[in-house]
């Protein structure tokens, strides 16, 4: 049965009344890849959320330690691995800065491979009161080049990271609703690490191969237009699915939803095909993999 680890720490992202949304629209769509790193292994997954990829690795991985700071999001993890009736993962409640150097700090809990899947943006945020530390490029990179020597620290030679983000370009042209919302997006980028960037810090704290593989697949196991449907219907809800939406106030969701609800049945098909297009010339999302020396 999966056992459960809680430490006391701040929610960064109000991810608490969002859980039930997300665990119900966004899936793993990358267990194919995420195996060919992770079985027989021992993983950390940072930013395990409600367990997607958790599950999908669990059931090939040696064990599985999920740490994730929202309880709401490890709770959905927790109980998922409990009717599974996994008994090799270890739930973890705490924020990647504080206990990361912790499981660095002691050769019993390091690991073989350590995945990030659409996480790092949130382990970028500094003072949820102060949203200008958030945006400040030094602080932004500061903060992730801490978790990845942290993880070089952990993950025993040999052993991989493996990252899952999304470049300033694929975020712009590969999810239709950044795309429809370009306002928006230049504020969500600003806190969102660059694929670049992140290459020289893993290389920066001792990463070797580092290597970087577009992925046309994309977050939603669910048709183009049937997720415009749901959102033409149902547009609060569907803000709950992306954490991108945390930087559109209402008035800009309601603003989307009426002008996409005004577009033609042609007009729809066309911008369909033009976003599909896009997503398999540039892919939707980017992993990132590094290997640690052996010496």
């Amino acid at each position: 049965m999966a056992e459960v680890v809680s430490n006391l720490v701040p929610d960064f992202c109000n991810y608490s009344d969002t859980a039930d949304t997300y665990a119900e629209l966004r899936k793993c769509l990358f267990a194919d890849v995420l195996n060919e790193h992770c079985a027989g292994k021992d993983v950390i997954e940072v930013g395990a959320g409600t367990g997607n990829n958790v599950l999908a690795i669990a059931r090939h991985a040696k064990s599985v330690r999920a740490l994730e700071y929202n309880k709401a999001m490890l709770a959905h993890c927790e109980r998922r691995c409990q009717e599974e009736g996994f008994d090799n993962v270890l739930c973890t409640h705490g924020c990647a800065q504080q206990e990361l150097p912790k499981l660095a700090s002691d050769p019993a809990t390091h690991a073989d491979v350590a995945i990030i899947v659409q996480v790092l943006h949130h382990l970028t945020v500094v003072n949820a009161k102060e949203p200008s530390q958030n945006t400040d490029r030094a602080h932004v990179l500061h903060r992730i080049r801490e978790i990845f020597k942290a993880l070089f620290d952990m993950i025993r030679p040999g052993g991989e990271v493996l990252i899952n983000t999304v470049g300033h370009e694929q975020a712009r042209d590969c999810f239709w609703f950044k795309n429809l919302l370009p306002v928006v997006l230049a504020r969500y980028i600003e806190r969102f690490p660059k694929v670049e960037e992140l290459q020289d810090l893993l290389k920066d704290v001792g990463f070797v191969d580092v290597v970087v593989t577009p992925h046309t697949r994309t977050l939603y196991d669910i048709p183009l237009k049937e997720q415009f449907s749901i959102f033409k219907s149902k547009p609060m809800k569907w803000a709950k699915t992306d954490s991108f939406f945390e930087d559109a106030s209402e008035e800009e969701i309601l603003e989307l939803c009426e002008k996409m609800t005004s577009w033609t049945a042609e007009e729809e098909q066309a911008y369909i095909l033009q976003h599909t297009a896009k997503q398999q010339e540039m892919g939707v999302t980017s992993f990132i993999s590094g290997r640690k020396p052996l010496a």
